[in-house]
């Protein structure tokens, strides 16, 4: 399957979707492993490794080059080696997205799933809900998960409570409040293809 969607519309990102139907191989063939931190990739399950490999590999369509080296800090999160770009990263099984910027950046892809009905009370304060027309619609439910494991990659520092700490704010600003009270305001964009959802969040 080739690039399902390339988007250069916004600004402040660029991001990329890859519907994954091609074998492990076919991204394998195509990546230079000499431009990531693959130190803990031999740990990997199959599925995880190709879950690994699938946005790293829409790297290169983004940044349209080779020369660059991307690890991960001690939390976890992507970035790129004296670069100023930020980077992150998403999957969900046959999808796969990854997103650039100037700012700081979080996206989540995931596809709509009946199992959010069952978590939203976990999840989602009565503020978050308040956000839907209809608090039952599944897609205002995705598109609020999506928000918050975006921000939550955003915010970069884990530590964070998705029900308390991860506060969706009406139609296009979310705040993290971190262990030590402090508030970092973020604008978020949701996005609707195909059977997915798809949030980007950035810093204001």
């Amino acid at each position: 399957m080739p690039l399902f969607l390339m988007d250069n519309s916004h600004i402040d990102f660029q991001f990329a979707v890859w519907k994954i139907t091609e074998n492990l191989s076919f991204f394998l063939d195509k990546l230079d492993f000499d431009n990531f931190d693959n130190s803990k990739i031999s740990s990997f399950y199959p599925s995880r490794f190709k879950e690994w490999v699938v946005p790293r590999f829409l790297l290169y369509s983004l940044l349209k080059e080779n020369d660059f080296y991307c690890e991960t800090d001690d939390f976890g999160k992507p970035f790129l080696k004296d670069s100023d770009i930020n980077i992150s990263f998403s999957h969900d099984k046959k999808w796969a997205t990854s997103i650039i910027s100037k700012k700081e950046i979080g996206i989540d892809i995931q596809r709509t799933s009946e199992k959010l009905f069952s978590i939203k009370d976990r999840i989602f304060s009565q503020s978050d809900l308040n956000t839907c027309t209809n608090q039952d619609d599944i897609n205002c439910l995705l598109k609020l998960w999506t928000i918050k494991e975006a921000v939550y990659k955003a915010y970069g520092k884990k530590e964070l409570d998705y029900k308390n700490d991860i506060i969706i704010r009406g139609k296009d600003i979310v705040s993290v409040i971190n262990k030590d009270k402090l508030t970092y305001n973020y604008n978020y964009i949701s996005y609707f293809y195909d059977d997915f959802c798809i949030s980007v969040v950035f810093n204001q």
